[in-house]
């Protein structure tokens, strides 16, 4: 019988002893109450831990389904084209979004779904992974896919974005795929880098009290880096469509675009530090950062200060002799 059990090959000699010394049955046993001991505590210790990260889990959620409304709210307004208010008008690009959420209670039964997924998953990660890495991979992906279709599609009901930028049409259009040209859509892309950004800020500001938000200067810094949006993007009207946002962003917002265009004129109004790097031998690399105009502590957010002329180089490293 063994054969059959899952042990440790000094611990199948051992007993193939005992027979012959009563002494060494009775250490093993010893051994084994103590390690059985020892797996009992850390697995109660484990379950105390789960037990309260699924607590605090429960409260995050209960406070994710309160706030739901709040942050959608603050997302329409966000996102949305400034209009005037008499004629209507539309005065700024930006993106029109509707829809509406499901009941409180309906989103805490949905979350509950979520959970159970999450829950199915772990019960048979260890199994899956152990086949194949590559399987454990793919079933993360599938059960996140799984979680956000469930999630997006009972919770945020009847979605529809249309987008406003003058440059483009004077009327409103449906998003949809495969609707614009390249630069157009890098545009599209850019202004909506530029409203999340503030959205970030905005939802965050209203989190907390308005008092304290003003006595402590609450000012959340957002920054995005865009690699070679301008290659695509050489309309000047739909530049200004999507950089004119940010004179509206509040809080520190910083838009950090890399181009590789040897000929790019750099516009001064949206960009006012400009950052030329040349490559030196393959190994090391020349900057140099020239800042056209001094800005005002109004134009970044911050009250900190003006920001002046910055000059960086990197130099080679040289070893001493």
């Amino acid at each position: 019988m063994m054969g059959d059990l899952d042990m440790t090959e000094h611990v199948r000699l051992e007993l193939v002893r005992a027979k012959d010394n009563i002494a060494i049955a009775d250490h093993l046993h010893k051994v084994a109450t103590l390690n059985y001991e020892k797996n009992i505590a850390a697995n109660a210790t484990a379950k105390a831990y789960l037990d309260d990260e699924w607590a605090n889990i429960g409260k995050w959620l209960k406070a994710f389904t309160q706030r739901l409304p709040d942050n959608l709210r603050t997302m329409k307004e966000v996102f949305g084209p400034v209009r005037d208010k008499a004629t209507g008008e539309y005065l700024s690009a930006g993106f029109e979004i509707e829809a509406r959420l499901a009941e409180q209670d309906d989103i805490r039964t949905i979350l509950d779904d979520v959970v159970k997924m999450v829950e199915k998953f772990e019960s048979t990660r260890h199994a899956v992974e152990n086949v194949s890495l590559d399987i454990g991979k793919q079933a993360v992906k599938s059960v996140r896919a799984e979680i956000r279709n469930t999630f997006y599609q009972k919770v945020i009901l009847n979605p529809r974005i249309r987008v406003y930028m003058p440059s483009i049409s004077r009327q409103p259009l449906s998003l949809e795929k495969d609707m614009v040209s390249t630069g157009q859509g890098v545009a599209m892309t850019l202004l909506w880098v530029v409203k999340m950004a503030d959205y970030v800020t905005e939802r965050e500001m209203r989190r907390v009290t308005t008092n304290r938000a003003q006595q402590k200067h609450l000012h959340p810094t957002q920054f995005a880096i865009m690699d070679g949006a301008f290659s695509s993007l050489s309309n000047k009207g739909l530049i200004q469509d999507a950089l004119d946002c940010i004179k509206r962003t509040r809080g520190r917002f910083q838009l950090i675009i890399t181009g590789h265009d040897e000929n790019y004129q750099n516009n001064f109004e949206y960009f006012p530090t400009l950052v030329e790097a040349r490559e030196i031998s393959g190994q090391f690399m020349y900057a140099d950062s020239q800042t056209r105009r001094i800005l005002q502590p109004s134009e970044v957010g911050s009250h900190y200060g003006s920001m002046g002329v910055m000059n960086l180089r990197v130099l080679p490293h040289q070893l001493n002799a």
